[in-house]
């Protein structure tokens, strides 16, 4: 069976000492027998985003083929972001876009919303429910991984979302293990619509995994999960 980890950071979290690189990443993944990971960076996040860019990029040509990247920026540098995504996904090949907290209502969100439908990726989010709801309806063309299933333990108002919004996808990593997650995703929107991730190195990808796999949902629904709609979602078989 084919895993793909759709949610994972390359970097060092300085605030807990966590030192994320790509080696600790792929001995992680060896021991769990997970195939390929989809990463953006954390420097990006907090620190600097065209370094942490650079690092995934590396991290992508030294494990050709099992690392794949997300570009990272922040909207509100306007054409230079707009520049790092055409940059990333162009000449990189990263296959898609992480934004934190955009704005529905940002102007320079947007553009980076045009972007991602112009250059056929997705925008994988971590965002407020409320953002998200208007981002998918404002760009109904765009493919958006919500990330945490909405975050915040509010997993219940994700799900609710990504019923009424066919372009939403469903990210299984989350700080709680509440039951019923995973099952009650993949009645709401059908088992094509759900990704599992681990938010390694910040969660543990044990039981993100056993998450999906303990699930009471059928075989061809984990095999879905774990790796085969992130794979057609981010085009992975052309590597």
């Amino acid at each position: 069976m084919l895993i793909v980890d759709a949610h994972v950071h390359l970097g060092k979290f300085r605030e807990s000492r966590i030192n994320g690189d790509a080696d600790f990443l792929m001995q992680a993944a060896d021991k769990l027998g997970i195939d390929k990971l989809c990463v953006s960076s954390y420097e990006g996040i907090a620190y600097d985003f065209r370094t942490g860019n650079q690092d995934v990029a590396e991290a992508t040509k030294r494990f050709n083929g099992r690392i794949f990247g997300y570009v990272v920026v922040n909207p509100r540098f306007g054409e230079q972001a707009a520049e790092e995504v055409r940059k990333y996904v162009k000449v990189h090949d990263f296959r898609g876009i992480k934004l934190y907290y955009p704005s529905s209502g940002d102007p320079d969100v947007h553009r980076i919303f045009e972007e991602a439908i112009k250059l056929d990726v997705p925008l994988k989010i971590h965002a407020e429910i409320e953002d998200i709801s208007q981002l998918a309806d404002r760009f109904p063309r765009a493919t958006i991984i919500l990330c945490h299933m909405g975050g915040a333990g509010d997993w219940v108002s994700g799900i609710r979302l990504a019923k009424l919004r066919d372009n939403i996808i469903l990210d299984t990593t989350s700080t709680v293990t509440d039951s019923g997650m995973v099952e009650e995703a993949v009645d709401a929107v059908g088992p094509e619509r759900v990704v599992y991730g681990s938010d390694m190195p910040l969660l543990n990808p044990v039981s993100q995994l056993a998450k999906v796999r303990t699930a009471d949902i059928d075989e061809e629904s984990k095999r879905l999960i774990l790796g085969q709609n992130i794979a057609r979602i981010l085009k992975l078989e052309k590597k």
